[in-house]
């Protein structure tokens, strides 16, 4: 089976995106206002008239951060949680994580190779009515190998060709069945107006015209070369930057915010050098390409990023950089007037000092908050949260190669019953993460609630070890043909829960007489060098570490029998080794079929047989704890604070007056 993974491209992108903020986030912000700086603040704000009866005219969301390329090309959270306000894709995500039809209803073939989408009657913010013409163009964009969206949408290699059949309907046609295109691709992509884009990209080739491609690439060239070193010249990058500004000035391409590359008061000329580089290689490639390719290689370069035009429920009014947004109601929305007129949004980066505002009732939504910024809410009667497993999964990952230690699964499952991992999870993170059988969020239509764990029995654990022709050693651990059962497990340095966690796993495992050393290693110097070379002899036993799952179950990459790594691949994902001809097929089956019970049935059996199996031992979801308005809620309802979809139906929030 030939295929391109999503998640290889970028798990966090993606869902960064989709889910509006669940990952780590792409720039380093300095600035940012209190909340008392922001705009109509506090509940008794008062925004534009015209408010549903009985609600407050206006709410204030905290941003983290600097909001970027707000477009397809959001690369980090605060873009992302504001672009969702601002952008419609084809499908949304309802609070079951189940994508529901938006701007259009899209329905496959029999050979789920062509999808037809029929299209609802929506308007842009500057009045446009939005046509299948900008459906396809938005995704021509995406599938243009020269494409600078977000890195988890661009197409190529999942979409073949996008075509209009009449003003209300477009054609997609897949290189292969691709289930995740209704549940991944369908909700991620915001459709943007053909017009707009374009008449931003002409600006950009009428400033650009005069620019020899060459002498761009050189620019960028000369930043790359010292901030590419070993230790990053920064004498070397600052003397290159002067003609990099001033090549992108004069292309119209706006240039980065140096604040955000200062960091405790020192300004990194490489790390600003880098975003200058990307963005001249940008502009040399339009140059160089023809048609549609041209303007996909610089569409996040172009002026619209910062006056986005969408068909979604609120527009952009209002940008102070570094301080604030305002966006108002979009009046002809395609779902009617939204409820609020005004959302106003803080850009605080201390999410303490966002959770201190939120309790003090200057702010009303605070998402992802820290274990410290919750202990700033946490018995504030004016706050409720939302509280649920992320989609970050951590476990104990084996190399299962044959003739590694853990090869043997009798090994792996006295682990399982070695430990009390509730207890374990609970001490090792203060309470802020959820024990886990399987890297399926439980609230996915593909968990398997069946899946469940063990409690501690040392003695079962013990049997297991023995059955396996192990004896216990004078020292208290088991040995067989001169080998003690002990191995080093590698921890990504830093981070306390997951140092926690193991040590906590080692002392239980002793008393079932297996010796685990713990060795916490630098993320970028040890542990990525050691995953490259699971497949060596002296490859890595075991590793404590996760993935952010994908909306949609995708395992191919971590778990099919082609992704293993090898020497000559070393940079795959199937880094342990693990293989099974049923889990092949079940993950072949379950991509090439768009019918959800059908790929439930699937899901459910491929988690059994890591349930039977236990190449990883999975251990804790991160909560996520996002704080709100005691009062939010939607005009027909309570929100579903228990689901990371929970914020949907935007156009529907509101928060009833005093």
């Amino acid at each position: 089976m030939q295929r391109r993974s999503l998640r290889a491209a970028a798990l966090v992108a993606t869902l960064s995106l989709v889910l509006a903020a669940c990952g780590g986030s792409g720039v380093n912000p300095t600035g940012g206002a209190t909340g008392s700086d922001s705009p109509s603040t506090g509940p008794g704000s008062s925004g534009e008239p015209g408010g549903t009866a009985g609600y407050r005219d206006s709410i204030t969301w905290v941003l983290d951060g600097q909001p970027g390329k707000i477009s397809n090309g959001a690369d980090d959270d605060p873009t992302a949680d504001l672009a969702a306000f601002i952008y419609d894709a084809l499908y949304e995500y309802n609070d079951k994580i189940e994508p529901v039809p938006n701007l259009g209803d899209c329905e496959p073939d029999a050979d789920e190779l062509v999808w037809t989408c029929t299209l609802v009657e929506a308007t842009f913010h500057n009045g446009d009515p939005m046509t299948a013409e900008d459906v396809k163009y938005s995704y021509d964009l995406g599938i243009s190998e020269n494409c600078t969206y977000n890195p988890g949408i661009c197409l190529a290699g999942f979409v073949d060709s996008a075509e209009v059949l009449d003003d209300r309907t477009v054609e997609f046609t897949l290189p292969q069945p691709y289930a995740p295109f209704l549940t991944t691709i369908l909700p991620s992509l915001g459709i943007e107006s053909k017009a707009v884009i374009e008449a931003a990209y002409e600006d950009f080739t009428g400033a650009a015209a005069s620019l020899d491609p060459a002498d761009v690439r050189a620019a960028a060239t000369a930043i790359d070369d010292p901030a590419g070193a070993d230790e990053p010249d920064l004498a070397g990058c600052e003397a290159a930057l002067t003609a990099a500004e001033e090549i992108l000035t004069q292309a119209g391409v706006e240039l980065p915010r140096r604040e955000d590359h200062t960091f405790d008061g020192v300004f990194d000329p490489c790390s600003y050098g880098v975003v200058l580089s990307t963005s001249l290689n940008g502009v040399a490639t339009s140059l160089e390409a023809e048609g549609l390719d041209a303007v996909a290689a610089v569409y996040s370069l172009l002026s619209f990023n910062k006056n986005p035009v969408g068909t979604g429920p609120y527009k952009l009014e209002e940008f102070n950089v570094g301080q604030s947004l305002v966006l108002t109601a979009h009046e002809d929305y395609h779902k009617g007037l939204p409820a609020t007129p005004t959302m106003n949004f803080a850009i605080i980066t201390d999410l303490v000092a966002a959770a201190s505002a939120l309790a003090a009732g200057q702010v009303d939504y605070v998402e992802e908050m820290t274990p410290d910024a919750y202990e700033a809410v946490r018995n504030a009667d004016n706050v409720k949260v939302a509280e649920y497993p992320g989609f970050l999964h951590l476990e104990l990952q084996f190399n299962v190669r044959e003739g590694r230690i853990f090869s043997d699964v009798n090994l792996r499952k006295a682990l399982q019953l070695c430990i009390d991992k509730a207890g374990t999870v609970a001490a090792a993170t203060n309470g802020s993460a959820l024990p886990t059988e399987s890297e399926t969020p439980p609230a996915s239509w593909a968990f398997n609630p069946d899946i469940q764990g063990v409690e501690r029995d040392v003695e079962a654990g013990k049997a297991l070890i023995e059955e396996s022709g192990w004896t216990l050693g004078d020292d208290g651990v088991y040995e067989k043909d001169g080998q003690r059962l002990a191995a080093e497990v590698l921890v990504r340095a830093g981070q306390s829960d997951r140092i926690n966690f193991m040590q906590l796993f080692a002392e239980q495992v002793r008393e079932c007489g297996v010796e685990i050393t713990v060795n916490p290693a630098d993320f970028q110097t040890v542990l990525l060098p050691a995953l490259d070379r699971a497949w060596a002899d002296d490859g890595f036993d075991a590793y404590f570490g996760g993935w952010t799952a994908s909306v949609d179950p995708d395992p191919y990459s971590l778990w099919h029998c082609s992704q293993v790594s090898t020497e000559e691949r070393p940079e795959l994902f199937n880094y342990i080794g693990y293989c099974n001809s049923e889990v092949d097929q079940i993950i072949e089956d379950g991509l090439a079929t768009s019918d959800q019970e059908t790929r439930k049935e699937l899901y459910f059996r491929f988690q059994e047989i890591l349930a039977e199996e236990q190449p990883y031992l999975f251990a804790y979801a991160p909560l996520v704890r996002d704080g709100m308005n005691v009062g939010m809620k939607w005009t027909d309802g309570e929100f579903n604070l228990e689901s990371p979809t929970w914020l949907w139906q935007r156009e529907k929030i509101v928060i009833p007056e005093s």
